[in-house]
């Protein structure tokens, strides 16, 4: 409930204060502080074996809301890295 709170103060103050026509929000979208939490517990055993971060200080199960937190309380957005993929096919001639 705090999370979607957080989520939909977010989605009033950040395109207002950029003064956009027709803000735009998906709550179900992949956000940036949607997807870092994602990206910090895959990393959670290299950051301690690495001595960066314990489990404990970086509390994982509570990193989304924190972050949504200090989002709304700074007005800030987060913009997750930009993911390329391509394929193609090759016909194989012997």
């Amino acid at each position: 409930m705090e999370a979607a709170r957080q989520r939909s103060a977010c989605c009033r103050t950040i395109p207002t204060s950029c003064d956009a026509s027709r803000p735009s929000c998906r709550p179900r979208a992949r956000s940036g502080r949607r997807t870092s939490p994602g990206i910090v517990r895959s990393l959670l055993p290299v950051m301690e074996r690495a001595g960066i971060a314990t489990r404990e200080e970086v509390d994982i199960e509570t990193l989304e809301v924190r972050l949504a937190a200090e989002l709304v309380e700074h007005r800030a957005v987060v913009a997750p890295p930009t993911l390329v993929g391509a394929w193609a096919r090759h016909r194989l001639t012997h």
